[in-house]
């Protein structure tokens, strides 16, 4: 999953609340901004990427790619952009987060055929609040 927004917009909020519905305890989902990807443990294992200091995204490829994708598992990617190139053609959902001050907005956006249950169970809840 590409998680999109500005500073302070709550991705990593949003990616601790993801963890949590999986099973995993939020108090260890830290943003790894220093260290690039936090791996959590658990069924299944989560990857957490935070992109923020990467400028090119040739520096990703001195890594392995298992390295920083989750192959059996969700990935949660911050600051993304910078990866966009190396994961042109892989099925991706894309949140995009909005604070203005008052309230905090979510939009959530996917090509990938894999996701259409997804959109499918939101449009089902009812119209945009």
């Amino acid at each position: 999953m590409l998680v999109r927004g500005e500073l302070g917009a709550g991705k990593t909020t949003f990616i601790k609340g993801a963890c949590e519905a999986l099973g995993i305890d939020p108090a260890v989902v830290i943003s790894p901004t220093y260290t690039l990807v936090n791996i959590y443990p658990g069924t299944p294992t989560v990857y957490h990427v935070d992109l923020f200091r990467l400028e090119r995204s040739e520096a990703l490829l001195e890594l392995d790619e298992r390295d920083w994708i989750q192959p059996d598992g969700p990935t949660f990617v911050e600051w993304p952009e910078v990866a966009e190139p190396l994961l042109a053609g892989r099925p991706a959902l894309t949140v995009h987060l909005f604070h203005d001050g008052l309230a905090r907005r979510l939009t959530a956006a996917s090509d990938a055929p894999e996701y259409a249950a997804v959109f499918e169970a939101l449009a089902a809840i009812g119209p945009e609040t």
